[in-house]
């Protein structure tokens, strides 16, 4: 019995790691996205000005 509560307490700290993970590098992807099309819109704006 406590071997396969261990396991499932095991199963449940992986997959809340899991999601933490996911959610930390969702927010890096985001700011990385967000900081492309700050520079994209720059690149535009130097051409406008052109």
């Amino acid at each position: 019995m406590s071997k396969e509560l261990n396991n499932e307490n095991l199963a449940q700290s992986i997959k809340a790691g899991l999601k933490a993970t996911t959610i930390v590098s969702m927010s890096a992807n985001h700011a990385r996205i967000a900081e492309a099309f700050k520079n994209l819109n720059k690149q535009e704006e130097k051409k406008a000005e052109e």
